[in-house]
C-alpha cells in the first residue's frame, strides 16, 4: 500500500493568533487534497485547542471576524479553497471599533 500523498502549508499568525500559537508562524501537513477548512480544522485540534475559539464560533462555524490570505489575496469562502504545497497562509481578526 502506497502512501498517502502530503503537502506541506505555511501558516503566519498575527495579533491574537500569534499569541495563542505562541509564535508568529507554524507548517502543518495535509493531505494532496486538502482544503483551506480542513487546515482550519486542523489548526484548531493542534496546541490544545488553543486556536479553535478563535477560528470557530460554536465549535463549528468559522468565525466571522476571521481575515484570509493565501500568498497574498484575500480568501472570501474557504470552503472551496484547494492548498498546494507550500502555500503561505495569513490568519488575524479583523480589527472593529468607533
Amino acid at each position: 500500500m502506497a502512501a498517502e500523498e502530503s503537502i506541506e502549508v505555511k501558516v503566519k499568525f498575527f495579533g491574537v493568533f500569534k499569541l495563542a500559537w505562541g509564535d508568529n508562524k507554524g507548517s502543518i501537513n495535509l493531505t494532496a487534497e486538502a482544503t483551506l477548512n480542513d487546515l482550519l480544522v486542523k489548526l484548531g485540534k493542534q496546541k490544545n485547542g488553543a486556536l479553535a475559539d478563535l477560528i470557530f464560533t460554536d465549535g463549528e462555524r468559522v468565525n466571522e471576524q476571521l481575515v484570509i490570505y493565501i500568498n497574498g489575496t484575500k480568501i472570501r469562502n474557504q470552503e472551496k479553497v484547494k492548498l498546494t504545497d507550500q502555500d503561505e497562509v495569513y490568519l488575524f481578526l479583523a480589527l472593529s471599533g468607533g
